[in-house]
Formats: C-alpha cells, sequence, structure tokens
C-alpha cells in the first residue's frame, strides 16, 4: 500500500511548472522578438532602413524596456509570461517607431502598425 501512496503523492508535485529565471526568460524573449520582427516582411515594408540596424534597435530597445518594466526573478510560462511579454513587447514597439522613421503610412499594412 506505501508504494502506491507515495506515487499518487509524487505525481501532483511534480505537476506544478516550474518557473524560468527572469535572465533565461529574457534571452528566449529577444531572440524570438529578433526572429520574428527583423524578418517580416510588414517591417522592412514600412521602416526605413530597418534591416542593417535592426538587430542592434531591437536589443537596445529591449534593455531599456527592461529597465522600464517590472520584471520579476522568476516567471511561470503561462498568463504571468504572456502579460509579462505583451507589456514588454508594447514598451519595444513604441520605442523603435521613435528611434526608425516609417515608410509607406499610407499603405493598409503599415497603418496597422
Amino acid at each position: 500500500m506505501r508504494p502506491i501512496f507515495f506515487i499518487f503523492f509524487i505525481i501532483p508535485i511534480s505537476a506544478f511548472p516550474k518557473p524560468i529565471e527572469k535572465k533565461k526568460w529574457l534571452e528566449n524573449f529577444t531572440k524570438s522578438f529578433l526572429e520574428n520582427f527583423c524578418a517580416s516582411s510588414q517591417i522592412q515594408l514600412c521602416y526605413e532602413k530597418i534591416l542593417p540596424s535592426c538587430r542592434e534597435v531591437v536589443v537596445d530597445t529591449i534593455r531599456t524596456c527592461t529597465k522600464e518594466t517590472k520584471i520579476p526573478a522568476a516567471i511561470f510560462l503561462g498568463p504571468q509570461s504572456g502579460d509579462i511579454g505583451a507589456e514588454l513587447g508594447r514598451c519595444v514597439g513604441r520605442g523603435i517607431e521613435k528611434k526608425i522613421k516609417k515608410k509607406n503610412i499610407e499603405t493598409p499594412q503599415c497603418q496597422s502598425l
């Protein structure tokens, strides 16, 4: 009887997700943002001279926004991670808009940015 009780006791404990350290989460966020933003044809269409400096602009803006956004030392994947990512992403987007001039602003693809 004891081994069965032990197994049932362990399963619920191991089912809880483990948090990700802030540093690792930010590395993943930065990598994903760079891959999705800098490679986007819509971004290339709507921002002047984005390609040569995209990586530097994004990384610099993420650093700035990380200081402005409250990010806990450990982050759980799921709603918490999504909320933090959305807040940080909005900050990064606004920061990039201030640094890089928009072009083709009259096209529908660029009006939505």
